[in-house]
């Protein structure tokens, strides 16, 4: 692989591992985006088939476990554009996935099988949250994953959140997955 001037460094952490640093070449249409001035839901059937295809990737025994909601008011921050979409949301817990980045690369892996480009603009992550977004022409997914523990989990306010997560049991681990589909004008 040629890095060039386009290449950008990106940190992929996990709650266990330590930081680790990967040297990525983004291909010339995820470096320059086509932004939308206004939104739409996608048509019905490829809603419906993100529905299937999320359901497979984050384990679900039926597409009926991730649910679908259009239209769905959508704003993209970066082109500062509005409009509708549709949701697609799903929980999931630590004795499925053990980390937010193992639901993102399930996810991502998915997404890119399907022709999307991750867009980097959007890309935000914490201990307890993650924002990726994808591309496909002018349309736009937003993926956002959110965790957070039971409320039997005691965390000392003063130690990093990630050490709470780490002795957190599998069952006290809670996630919640939304992806909003959107199509540009």
């Amino acid at each position: 692989m040629i890095f060039d001037k386009r290449s950008q460094v990106i940190l992929l952490t996990t709650l266990t591992l330590p930081a680790t640093f990967a040297l990525v070449s983004l291909p010339s249409d995820a470096a320059k985006p086509t932004l939308a001035n206004k939104y739409q839901p996608l048509p019905n059937q490829a809603c419906i088939n993100l529905q299937q295809n999320m359901a497979r990737a984050i384990k679900k025994r039926t597409f009926e476990e991730v649910t679908l909601k259009t239209p769905v008011n959508f704003e993209d921050l970066i082109a500062k554009a509005k409009g509708g979409a549709c949701e697609l949301t799903a929980t999931s817990n630590g004795k499925q996935f053990k980390t937010l980045g193992d639901i993102a690369i399930a996810m991502m892996t998915m997404l890119r099988k399907q022709g999307w480009l991750e867009d980097q603009q959007y890309a935000a992550n914490s201990p307890e949250g993650m924002l990726i977004a994808f591309r496909k022409d002018k349309d736009l997914l937003i993926l956002s994953i959110e965790s957070k523990l039971a409320k039997e989990v005691k965390c000392d306010q003063q130690a990093p959140i990630a050490s709470c997560y780490e002795r957190a049991k599998p069952e006290q681990i809670f996630y919640s997955i939304s992806l909003k589909a959107a199509r540009g004008k």
